[in-house]
């Protein structure tokens, strides 16, 4: 039997949840077939950040690299889905159980994923990968990790977290969902916008199972 794709990102809706200060998501008709026009037309405005969205090194770090600079080999391939058991935050020594040395692409699935997160209004509250476990990662040059909430750090006082990350040529995909993704390996496919000079983009991800291929 043939593994469907499963869709971790998120849709993008009108006035949904999006970063305090952020922008507000804005989906607004141009053009109506029922109103009389030719074709139905619409505009968004939105923050890079909303949603299901990658960080580019630029986000943190100046004069990096845009989003535009994402390499097809970082944005497709093998990756594991982790699951973090921790009710607060990612640790370092939770991650050196999780046989990740040789891993390029991980994602955290946590409890964040319980909950139709993008639905709800903002939780300053939510699971998050400490300090020491960015750092972590970076001495295991994995090339990118994922996280199911809109960002990868703490509220307020996530910069560190990013810059070890960024500043290592990480590449950060947030605002997952993951709920019912097993633990595993998968093949993962994100690709964000091209979008010459951006810190971040809009980005849809698809997983497919390693092992069904193999059966």
């Amino acid at each position: 039997m043939e593994q469907k794709f499963i869709d971790i990102s998120v849709p993008v809706t009108h006035g949904m949840l999006h970063w305090p200060g952020d922008p507000e998501v804005d989906i607004y008709k141009v053009g109506s077939i029922k109103k009389g026009d030719s074709a139905n037309i619409s505009g968004i405005n939105f923050g890079l950040h909303t949603g299901t969205h990658m960080d580019a090194p630029l986000h943190f770090i100046e004069g990096a690299d845009d989003i535009a600079s994402a390499a097809p080999e970082i944005l497709i391939g093998k990756c594991k889905v982790i699951h973090i058991q921790h009710p607060e935050f990612i640790t370092a020594g939770e991650l050196k159980k999780k046989n990740i040395e040789n891993v390029e692409r991980i994602l955290f699935r946590t409890g964040n994923s319980e909950r139709e997160w993008f639905k709800e209004e903002f939780r300053e509250k939510y699971i998050y990968l400490k300090e020491d476990a960015a750092e972590y990662l970076a001495s295991l040059k994995v090339q990118l990790i994922g996280i199911d909430y809109l960002s990868i750090g703490e509220f307020k006082k996530g910069k560190k977290t990013h810059q070890v990350l960024l500043g290592n040529n990480i590449w950060i995909i947030e605002g997952l969902y993951m709920k019912d993704v097993p633990e595993g390996d998968y093949e993962m496919y994100a690709l964000p916008l091209k979008i010459s000079g951006a810190d971040g983009s809009p980005v849809r991800v698809f997983l497919k199972s390693v092992k069904s291929d193999q059966e």
